[in-house]
């Protein structure tokens, strides 16, 4: 199998990178994203982002912590800025389940996030290639590291002002365990271009909603609570600390995992004290 070669450049020194092979095959997206892939693009996020406002705002009890202060990221933030989102993991549709909360926007302005996701589970046949890459669904490869073509893709979008989500356990958490994050939103923080906006977030109900075990379909009348942390400040890290590059990925990524923690506590405290009597409910906080 042919290998293709890469140059990765790191502050200070070049260092020669190769694709795996699975980053060869059946490579999803094309060179240029020209109008037939955008209409298409356009109707498979809008279709997905219309379902999950039906399930998300007509039928469960939502509540948003700092709502607004996501919503300005993502479609107030300066021309050009990357925005980097994380969180944690817990149902196999968190992603597009909780976007539902926003404005078809996302999707007419060309707001909507790009995502890694596994290929394993979601490039599967042709048709699913279509509707996941239509969707922004970016293949990746457990066990092959930071530098894959997918997560290239994810960096090209960022340093044309896109916005990455990262879930950097790398895995649906079903059991709730303390998992060493990945350090693949280590490498797009520390390589945009421009610094990323960086917001995480933890929420809670997800895994109520849309269980993990069959049958697979939306329970409704249940609570989320989604808390949105404030943004986070690598600036001084970045700039200042000067590890190898391996050591600065981890660093980074240290810190969203000692943050989401944080955030974690706090986002199960709100879930657990919201007692409501309305059997549907959309709230901001």
């Amino acid at each position: 199998i042919s290998i293709v070669r890469r140059i990765k450049f790191t502050p200070g020194k070049n260092s020669e990178r190769r694709y795996m092979p699975s980053d060869l095959r059946d490579w999803p997206f094309p060179d240029n994203f020209g109008r037939r892939w955008r209409a298409g693009s356009l109707v498979v996020q809008g279709s997905v982002l219309l379902l999950a406002k039906a399930v998300m705002r007509l039928s469960q009890r939502v509540q948003f912590k700092n709502y607004d202060l996501m919503k300005s990221a993502i479609f107030n933030r300066p021309t050009g800025t990357p925005l980097i989102t994380v969180s944690n993991h817990v149902s196999f549709v968190d992603d597009p389940g909780v976007w539902g909360a926003f404005s078809f926007k996302m999707v007419t302005e060309g707001r909507m996030r790009w995502i890694p996701g596994a290929k394993e589970y979601t490039f599967i046949n042709k048709f699913a290639n279509f509707i996941f890459s239509r969707g922004q669904v970016v293949p990746v490869v457990r066990g092959e590291g930071v530098y894959q073509r997918g997560m290239d893709l994810c960096l090209d979008q960022l340093n044309k002002g896109g916005w990455v989500h990262i879930y950097p356990e790398g895995k649906i958490n079903c059991r709730g365990e303390t998992l060493r994050y990945k350090w693949g939103v280590g490498r797009l923080i520390a390589e945009t271009k421009t610094l990323p906006i960086v917001i995480p977030f933890w929420h809670v109900g997800m895994e109520d909603i849309f269980p993990n075990t069959k049958p697979y379909y939306p329970r409704f009348l249940k609570k989320l609570t989604v808390f949105v942390g404030e943004p986070i400040d690598f600036s001084a890290m970045v700039k200042q600390y000067a590890p190898t590059a391996v050591e600065l990925r981890k660093n980074l990524t240290d810190t969203i995992q000692h943050t989401l923690g944080e955030l974690k506590a706090s986002a199960h405290a709100l879930h657990d004290s919201w007692h409501t009597t309305f059997p549907v409910q959309f709230r901001t906080l």
